[in-house]
């Protein structure tokens, strides 16, 4: 996989650079659907805390833990990965 800079070096300047065309807009594509808030996903696995089970929130793009069931997630808008969360329905 090319590095960004180089992907958005071709995307301005196409001319000459057909190689690596494809690796651009792929990069380019999956930068734009990260920008898409996606749901995220209860963890399929309950943990338990305090007496009580629960399970996290994770993303839905990189499945790396984002919250707990029970947390205030106001303030989460991305996982660490770029990928933009939209909490609406499961608040």
């Amino acid at each position: 996989m090319i590095s960004p800079s180089v992907a958005i070096d071709y995307l301005l300047d196409p001319i000459g650079k057909r190689e690596i065309h494809d690796e651009s807009v792929e990069l380019a594509v999956d930068a734009l659907r990260k920008q898409i808030p996606q749901k995220p996903v209860q963890s399929k696995e309950p943990r338990f805390g305090m007496g009580y089970e629960y399970h996290d929130w994770v993303c839905p793009t990189c499945g790396k833990y984002l919250a707990p069931e029970f947390a205030n997630r106001s303030n989460i808008h991305h996982c660490k990965c770029g990928q933009a969360i939209d909490w609406s329905k499961n608040d």
